[in-house]
Formats: C-alpha cells, structure tokens, sequence
C-alpha cells in the first residue's frame, strides 16, 4: 500500500514535471487615441460616448443684437485704449512712468525692482484694479 502510494506520488510529479507550459507576452493595446498606438478609429465612438453621458449644460445667456454690439464695441474700445497705452509707454526712448488718462479711466504706471505696476481707477464708479508685470 505504501509502495503504491509513493509511485502515485512519483507518477504525479513525473506528469506534473513532463509537461509543457505554453504562452505568450502580454501586450495592452490602449483604446484613446490620444495615447501613442491607441486606435485612431476610436476618437469618434469615445466623444460620442462621453457627449451622451454629460448631464452637465451649459448655462447660456441670449444676448440681443444690441448687446452683442455694445459688448463689442466695449471691447474694441479697451483694446484702442490698451494699444494707445502701450504706444505711449514703450514708444521712443523705452518705458515712461507715469499718469494717463483714457476713456474714464486713470492709469499709473509705475516702474519699480520687481517690474511694472499698473494701476487702473474707473472714475466712473471708482473701482480699482492692479496689475504687476514682473522683469523678466
């Protein structure tokens, strides 16, 4: 009985041991396509996935006509007032300090170690708004 047991056990091993072991590496494909080797085919199906599950909106404000061009032309006139306030602080000569005025608003530009200050004062409401321009 024992005897039988042992060549049991040995015949096991033996088969256990005889045997061959197949396989083969592990390879991730990615499914982005925005990771190098994911499948460009992809990029339709993921956004179209993803747009169907946003429960997010956006809050959208309807703007009339005459909004929009009042939105517009205050911002054409900021950037005139901006460019004409450039032009004269870097204009010939380099960087002038100084107080200007456009607008309704007051300006001061004062050049200091960690770089230029801008202060801007809306004589409007009186609002104030600082902005620092460090030296590069």
């Amino acid at each position: 009985m024992k005897k039988r047991f042992v060549s049991v056990i040995v015949g096991c091993l033996f088969l256990l041991g005889g045997t061959v072991a197949f396989g083969s590496e592990l390879i991730h494909t990615p499914v982005n396509p925005s990771f190098v080797g994911g499948n460009v085919f992809n990029g339709a199906y993921l956004l179209n996935s993803a747009s169907m599950q946003n429960n997010h909106k956006e809050d959208v404000l309807q703007q009339t006509p005459l909004e929009q061009f009042k939105e517009s032309l205050q911002r054409n006139l900021l950037y005139a007032v901006t460019s004409k306030l450039t032009q004269d602080m870097y204009g010939e000569g380099g960087f002038k300090p100084g107080h200007y005025s456009y607008a309704g608003m007051d300006v001061d530009v004062v050049g200091g170690t960690n770089g230029v200050t801008i202060t801007i004062v809306d004589t409007a409401n009186g609002g104030t708004t600082t902005v620092t321009v460090p030296n590069f």
